[in-house]
Order: structure tokens, then sequence, then C-alpha cells
């Protein structure tokens, strides 16, 4: 399962982990991470790593085993445009996840698998940019104008 991280976080005792021994651990999880330097200083600097409380707060968890048991009476589709940028190396999230997208889709989805990894707006910015520029300078599609006048 390469989401176990999100339930690791949920765990008390998660800050002392990752800042034990001079953030040993930290260091090795997010090894990918393009500033992870940055980071560790803003966690020494506030004491506290508050992306922690997503993870503790993230519902996804629970939604991966609500729909394991029941995939077509899980929710809705989607019914909002969306663009989905997956970077082809995130070492936390499946490629499936993006490519399968569409299928839980009532309105228009583009998927781009860019390089990178998981923080590909961090080692990538101008490809990230340049999607996100294309996306949101698109004409309105019909699928645009549903949501909008809903």
């Amino acid at each position: 399962m390469r989401n176990w991280y999100m339930y690791l976080h949920a765990l008390d005792g998660m800050e002392e982990l990752y800042t034990r021994d001079d953030f040993a651990f930290f260091r090795n999880f997010f090894c990918q991470h393009p500033e992870a330097e940055k980071v560790i200083e803003a966690i020494k600097q506030t004491g506290r790593i508050e992306w922690l409380n997503y993870d503790k707060a993230n519902h996804v968890s629970m939604d991966y085993l609500a729909y394991a048991k029941d995939p077509e009476g899980f929710a809705p589709n989607c019914k909002v445009p969306t663009m989905v940028i997956f970077p082809e190396d995130d070492m936390f999230l499946w490629k499936t996840q993006a490519a399968d997208t569409p299928s839980r889709m009532d309105a228009e989805c583009r998927v781009e698998i860019i390089q990178g990894g998981h923080w590909s707006m961090l080692d990538h910015p101008d490809d990230v940019n340049k999607l996100m520029v294309e996306w949101f300078e698109a004409p309105i599609s019909t699928a645009r104008q549903d949501v909008k006048e809903a």
C-alpha cells in the first residue's frame, strides 16, 4: 500500500520520530524532496510539523476502505472539470490513481503525466505552470459551462 504514510502520520509521536537524531528518519523518508533541508529549518524554527495535522484530518484512508468495499456505490462521479498533473516518479501515489480519474468524471478531465517526483511543482515548476496556464486559459467547454451555471 503506497499511502501507508497517512496512517503513520495519524499516530501520536510522529513529530518525535521525524525530529529524532537530527531528523534522520525525516531525511530518509523525504529523500526525494528537493527542499528537505529548508523544511527541516522551518520545523526547527516553529518546533512543530504542521502538515501532520493534514494527514490526521484527512478522510482519504477511510475513503480507500469504503471504495474497496463498494466501488460503484462509493460516491457520485465528479462534475467539476479537472486536470490531473501526475509526476511519473511519485513515491507516494500510484499512476493508476491519475489514469483512472476520467472513469470517475462526468465532466472534462485531462490527465498529464510529467517528469519528477511527488514534489514536481518544486522540481519542474515550469512544466507544472505551463500546464496550469494552458488549462485556465482554454476556452470554456460545455462541461465547464454546466458547472458554472450550477
